[in-house]
C-alpha cells in the first residue's frame, strides 16, 4: 500500500492545518486501529488484571497476555522473555540496575559507542562512577560513524557489559548487529540492544542475535504513549529487580517475600494494561501493511532527502553509513539549528531540533546542534519536496540578505 493511502488511516492527517510532519523519531502518529482499540478497552473491557475473580478481570488479563505475546513474536522473542515497562527509558534503566548490581564492580569496565541515546549512556556512565569503574566509548571515524574495528581495543577480560544502539536517533547510522553481537558473545559479554529507533523500521530477532536484553518504546512503534518493552533473556527474568510492590510476589509477610517468577516478578503495580493492548493494535496494524515494502519507500524517501539537502549550499547532511535509518541529520553553516527549525515551522514543517538527547554524540562531531528530519510509513515524497523546497528558499534569501 503506498503512503498515501496509509495516510488515510491517520487522523492527524485529516486536519487541514495538518504540518508535513517530519518527526517520527520522537514519536510516531497513531492509526485509527490503535485509537479504536484503546477506547473499546477503556469503554467495555476495563478492569485491572491478574487479581480479579471476575469475569471482566479474566478478560482484561487475557488481553494483556495477547499484547505480550504479539509484542514478542513481533522481536522474535518469547512471551516469557518479555516484560513491559514504562518506555524505553524506564527499560534501559532496568536492564543497566540487574546487570551492575551482579557484575560491575571497581576495576571492570563497560563498553559502549559514543551514538548512544542518553537514556542508555547515563545510567551506565553514573553506574560505573559509583562502583568505580570504567565506561569506555567507541570512537567515530571523520564521517561520525563508530569505528568497530575498535572493539578488539576496547574490550579484555575486565569488560562486564555492552550498551549499544541499534539505531543511532541523532544521524539514522544502522548498526551491524550480527557483527557487534558475534564480537562479544564470543567473549561472554552481556549486551543491552537499545532498539528504540530500529524496531519502527526493521525486524529484529532477539533470541537470533543472542543479546541479553532488547529495549524499545511503543509510541513510535505507532503505538501510545506510556509503554515499553524490555526482552531479556529468561536467567535475567529471573533474577528479579528491585521495584516492589503489588501483582509482583507469590508470598509477603513482615518477615520477608517470595517474588514471582519471571516478568511478573518484574512488572510491580498496575502494569500499562491499555497502553501494552494499543501496541499490539500498532503491531498488527503493521502487519497488514506488507512492513518490507513500507520499510523500503521510508528509506528511499530517506535518501532523496538526504541528496536533496547535500545540494542545497550552506547545508551539511551528517553521515550515517550504508542501509541507513529513515533518519536525517543537517545543519547550516549560517543559521543556527534552533532559528532555522523555527523557520521552517512557519512554512508548516515539524522536525527536530537540538542535540536529540544524543549529548556525547554532538560533542564527539563538534556541534552544538542539529536539526533531524525522520520519516514514517505515511509520509510521502510531496513532504520531502516541502522541506526541500523550503530549505532552498530559506537558503536563498539568507544569502541574499547576509551574503555568504
Amino acid at each position: 500500500m503506498r503512503p498515501e493511502q496509509i495516510r488515510g488511516d491517520f487522523p492527524f492527517f485529516e486536519g487541514a492545518d495538518a504540518p508535513v510532519y517530519l518527526d517520527s523519531a520522537a514519536t510516531a502518529q497513531k492509526p485509527k486501529a490503535v485509537l479504536e482499540r484503546m477506547t473499546h478497552f477503556y469503554a467495555y473491557e476495563n478492569a485491572n488484571i491478574h487479581r480479579g475473580g471476575y469475569a471482566l478481570a479474566e478478560h482484561a488479563t487475557r488481553s494483556y497476555e495477547a499484547a505480550r505475546a504479539c509484542t514478542a513474536e513481533w522481536i522474535g522473542a518469547r512471551p516469557e522473555q518479555t516484560a513491559f515497562t514504562l518506555n524505553a527509558t524506564d527499560a534501559l534503566n532496568i536492564a543497566c540496575a540487574m546487570i551492575a548490581k551482579k557484575r560491575l564492580a571497581r576495576g571492570c569496565n563497560v563498553v559502549t559507542t559514543a551514538l548512544e541515546h542518553n537514556s542508555a549512556f547515563l545510567p551506565w556512565a553514573a553506574a560505573c562512577r559509583e562502583k568505580g569503574a570504567e565506561l569506555r566509548v567507541l570512537p567515530l571515524d571523520a564521517q561520525g560513524i563508530p569505528e568497530i574495528s575498535r572493539l578488539e581495543t576496547l574490550t579484555d577480560r575486565n569488560t562486564v557489559a555492552a550498551v549499544i544502539t541499534a539505531g543511532a536517533n541523532s544521524t539514522g547510522w544502522n548498526a551491524p548487529l550480527d557483527e557487534m553481537m558475534r564480537f562479544f558473545r564470543g567473549r561472554g559479554v552481556p549486551v543491552v540492544v537499545d532498539a528504540t529507533q530500529r524496531v519502527p523500521h526493521d525486524r529484529l530477532n532477539f533470541n537470533g542475535l543472542g543479546c541479553d536484553f532488547l529495549c524499545f518504546s511503543g509510541h513510535k512503534l505507532y503505538g501510545p504513549l506510556g509503554v515499553g518493552v524490555m526482552a531479556m533473556r529468561k536467567e535475567w527474568a529471573e533474577e528479579g529487580y528491585g521495584r516492589l510492590g503489588g501483582g509482583m510476589v507469590e508470598e509477603a509477610t513482615e518477615k520477608g517475600f517470595v517474588r514471582a517468577k519471571g516478568v511478573q516478578g518484574l512488572e510491580a503495580g498496575t502494569p500499562p494494561v491499555a497502553e501494552a493492548i494499543g501496541l499490539q493494535a500498532a503491531i498488527e496494524y503493521l502487519q497488514s501493511h506488507t512492513p518490507e515494502e513500507c520499510w523500503r519507500n521510508e528509506r528511499a524517501l530517506a535518501d532523496a532527502l538526504r541528496s536533496g539537502l547535500a545540494e542545497i549550499p550552506g547545508v551539511r547532511v551528517l553521515a550515517a553509513g550504508e542501509n541507513s535509518l529513515p533518519v536525517v541529520a543537517f545543519y547550516s553553516e549560517r543559521i543556527h539549528p534552533v532559528d532555522l527549525a523555527q523557520m521552517l515551522q512557519m512554512r508548516g514543517i515539524a522536525l527536530r531540533c537540538g542535540k536529540h538527547c544524543a549529548h556525547v554524540a554532538h560533542e564527539r562531531m563538534g556541534l552544538d546542534a542539529t536539526l533531524r528530519a525522520s520519516i514514517g510509513i505515511y509520509n510521502t515524497q510531496e513532504d520531502v519536496d516541502a522541506l526541500l523546497m523550503s530549505m532552498r528558499e530559506i537558503m536563498r534569501r539568507w544569502e541574499k540578505r547576509y551574503g555568504r
